[in-house]
């Protein structure tokens, strides 16, 4: 049988049987024998390297067996996506193709699953939680990656590990928690002036004003987030818009990112009058390294416009 290892060292693509036989030094007869087709060939290499590059870990500890697996799987996905796009390009016209990379993928996906069963019956997690969303995420995320990696923006990191979501004690949590939260979907703003304070963040910031609910409250949407500006005081007006124990206009610290350069964060924030207290500086959001301006609004809140 042609060798696994010479198969398994296949990058392009499109190539057709001759070209496989010749990498394998073997004749193209000889490959037809052992494999139905070039996505079978293609699979099969797909699954060495798999078995080579990240095989189960089992070292007695979930956090760090997650580790293990993660880093490496991530880190072989770049010299494997070659051989991907050959199997998918074979398997959107051929059924068989399309279940045997559906196999390949499920079962890619079990061996996580045994790294978090293993730890259940350690006692390491108990057996509520949500292990199998946490794992279609993971490799979600990661077959994802691999088929668009090639319109990755300059600016973001090569995929050689996975992100912050994806690291093995996030992982742990979401398994014994049975649910983790995603993003923030708003925030309240308690201000003196609701009027003037979506000015501000109309002008300066560029966000769009809304009004919702029965008492017309105020919101101000940006990207999937919105902020509601409450009024200080609104209780007695709306008895049912509660507040946090301490109703204080000025007292936030927000950061808000923006696509935008740097120089032209600067100059636009000139540009309105505002004040610039800071910047720029370098600091350290949720997804890394950024560099940031701060001001202040009307009420005195702290604000951060930060460019990653």
């Amino acid at each position: 049988m042609p060798s696994r290892g010479n198969l398994s060292a296949l990058e392009v693509p499109a190539a057709d049987a001759a070209a496989i036989a010749d990498r394998a030094g073997v004749g193209k007869q000889t490959i037809y024998r052992w494999w139905p087709s070039k996505s079978a060939v293609l699979l099969d290499a797909m699954i060495h390297r798999a078995q080579q590059v990240a095989p189960l870990p089992d070292t007695g500890d979930l956090a760090a067996d997650l580790r293990l697996f993660l880093r490496s799987t991530f880190a072989a996905a770049p010299g494997n996506r070659s051989l991907l796009i050959g199997v998918l390009r074979e398997a959107l016209g051929d059924a068989e193709t399309m279940d045997r990379l559906a196999a390949f993928t499920a079962a890619r996906r079990d061996e996580m699953m045994r790294i978090l069963d293993r730890a259940r019956n350690r006692g390491q997690i108990g057996a509520a939680g949500e292990a199998g969303n946490v794992v279609d995420q993971a490799f979600g995320l990661l077959w994802y990656r691999m088929i668009f990696e090639h319109e990755r923006s300059t600016s973001r990191p090569p995929m050689t590990s996975p992100p912050r979501s994806q690291n093995s004690s996030a992982m742990i949590r979401r398994v014994e928690v049975g649910f983790a939260v995603e993003r923030f979907d708003h925030i309240v703003l308690n201000c003196n002036d609701v009027e003037a304070t979506a000015a501000w963040y109309e002008r300066v910031l560029g966000m769009t004003r809304e009004t919702f609910g029965p008492s017309n409250r105020t919101a101000l949407s940006f990207g999937n987030q919105k902020i509601n500006l409450r009024p200080i005081g609104a209780l007695a007006d709306d008895p049912e818009w509660v507040t946090g124990t301490v109703e204080a206009a000025g007292s936030e610290d927000l950061c808000f990112i923006t696509r935008a350069t740097p120089d032209e964060v600067r100059a636009h924030l000139a540009g309105c009058g505002v004040e610039i207290t800071a910047g720029p500086v370098t600091k350290t959001g949720a997804m890394g390294a950024m560099t940031s301006h701060y001001c202040r609004d009307l009420d005195g809140n702290l604000v951060e416009v930060a460019v990653y």
